[in-house]
């Protein structure tokens, strides 16, 4: 999800307060192998008629009943598997179905069901409509995916996918994973996709819409070819072509810095939707606000974030919504990596001083606020921290390596920290207590100097950080030199072995902190 520079406001996201219960593992004994849906939408009626078949594998044989989120506004045809029917109970968002009857630890369970979704402004599955366009569809962060379809609506359970969509003829379909075909139905057709690759619950979605297909092929780092499609409203078809051109440069940037394109046997898309100044990373199936396709590429940091989480969020996604800082604050990082691989440090620094600007308070861990701004801008500037304590070749070389180890799978901080100690050899205990599991705020410093004694004395005046800290000194016959000094207490006096007359120094020259340092009065 997308969360740039200029102000844009999730105002149905960054508003919506979490309950404990988001946070805590889905208790159900089963592991989702695949999740096969079948949606009859009817938009005049703004309803849908759904089956969903999932294949669940049972932690034991012992289970009786199992538990899925399912909180739709829906009435359940019946529940089965194979020909026989199955009994369950709706409660507390949740459909508790009786499995005692069945004997094997794999199952299949069908369940259909039909009706009006529920309505939830952006969030789940929508039916929305301006004077030129129509269009049906989904937001699932963090937890909507259950509004629609049953499921166990947890980030840690991925499983395969297959959906098939029936609309209007008019209306193209656009979903996760590979189209496997299209088929003419009287007066409507039916889009079937298929995944190859796991996905969470949040990360499916559809569009169907009278969109206008841009096609293009990108041979990839390894010389494969990966298919790009652009499903676009007609009115904006030839600004999208520009705001798009540089889709190939972006994933070729992100091969480089990261490693292969983790989808590369379905495909790469990008659909305009109708969502309030925002954007959505869908696996394999990216969601852009109309607001963002203004032909003059104004917002190309928002498909640069988006293209940045196939890799981040998607191929390795989070253990559970505590950890949803690993996705967005790598996806918001890697708008400044983009940057500097393409244009330099300079455009590194500069991408990262505008996160200043930004309300960066809260902490990374556990948010208290889903997608506030700190787990977006305060999250990439402590990549860039951990980046400057392992050094440049050891940082690219680890992202390619973590990302290469945790693919398709999901993980949580506690992982992150312990793949960055062993990767390293260096503790970072002190480091995620002070940024990542608390909220202490930034470095902040009062400094003075003294030009006779050669002291300065630096105060940190909130919480004490560990950190090393470059200072360029500039002289009065404008040489200069830079020396780096080791921080760890509230109060710290450090001299200068010099016999010249200090002018300047400049605390932090390189931006490697997260820092404010300003002199005492």
């Amino acid at each position: 999800m997308s969360n740039n520079l200029l102000a844009i406001l999730f105002i149905t996201f960054s508003s919506y307060s979490l309950s404990q219960s988001i946070f805590q593992n889905n208790i159900n004994n089963i592991d989702v192998i695949k999740y096969h849906l079948v949606l009859d939408i009817d938009f005049n009626d703004r309803s849908i008629n759904a089956e969903n078949k999932i294949t669940v594998v049972k932690s034991n044989s012992f289970i009786s009943n199992i538990t899925l989120d399912f909180n739709g506004n829906f009435s359940i045809d019946e529940v089965k598997s194979g020909m026989e029917k199955l009994s369950y109970l709706i409660n507390e968002k949740k459909i508790e179905i009786d499995i005692s009857s069945l004997r094997t630890d794999t199952i299949d369970i069908t369940i259909s069901y039909r009706g009006k979704p529920m309505k939830l402004g952006f969030n789940g599955l929508i039916f929305a409509e301006t004077k030129n366009q129509k269009i049906v569809q989904t937001i699932n962060q963090p937890t909507f995916a259950s509004t629609w379809f049953p499921c166990n609506d947890n980030p840690s359970d991925k499983a395969l996918l297959e959906i098939e969509i029936i609309n209007d003829s008019d209306f193209v379909s656009i979903s996760n994973g590979k189209l496997i075909d299209v088929c003419s139905l009287n007066k409507r057709k039916k889009y079937h996709y298929k995944t190859f690759y796991p996905i969470s619950t949040h990360l499916i979605g559809f569009y169907s819409s009278n969109y206008s297909e841009i096609s293009d092929n990108y041979r990839n780092i390894n010389d494969k070819d990966l298919k790009l499609n652009y499903f676009i409203f007609k009115e904006d078809v030839e600004k999208a072509k520009v705001d798009l051109e540089n889709t190939k440069n972006i994933l070729k940037t992100f091969e480089n810095l990261f490693g292969e394109y983790p989808f590369i046997e379905e495909k790469y898309s990008v659909s305009e939707i109708l969502l309030f100044r925002s954007a959505i990373e869908n696996q394999t199936l990216v969601g852009i606000s109309k607001d963002f396709f203004t032909g003059k590429k104004f917002h190309q940091d928002i498909f640069i974030h988006e293209a940045a989480h196939s890799w981040w969020g998607n191929a390795v996604g989070v253990s559970s919504w505590k950890d949803v800082w690993l996705s967005e604050a790598f996806a918001t990082y890697s708008e400044a990596l983009y940057n500097e691989f393409n244009f330099g440090k300079t455009a590194l620094n500069s991408h990262l001083n505008k996160f200043l600007l930004e309300d960066i308070s809260g902490r990374l861990y556990n948010p208290e606020n889903l997608f506030s701004k700190s787990i977006y801008f305060k999250g990439a500037w402590v990549l860039n921290m951990i980046r400057n304590i392992l050094s440049d070749s050891v940082f690219f070389r680890m992202l390619k390596d973590f990302y290469h180890q945790f693919r398709y799978k999901t993980i949580s901080t506690t992982d992150f920290k312990n793949f960055l100690e062993n990767y390293s050899g260096k503790n970072f205990t002190k480091f995620f207590d002070d940024w990542i599991f608390f909220d202490n705020g930034i470095i902040s410093c009062e400094y003075s100097f003294d030009n006779d004694s050669k002291y300065l004395t630096l105060i940190q005046k909130n919480h004490t950080f560990e950190f090393y800290l470059e200072m360029k000194i500039i002289y009065e016959d404008n040489s200069s030199e830079t020396i780096c000094s080791f921080i760890d207490k509230k109060e710290n006096r450090i001299f200068f072995n010099s016999e010249k007359k200090i002018k300047t120094i400049v605390f932090d020259p390189f931006m490697k902190l997260l820092a404010k340092f300003e002199q005492s009065n």
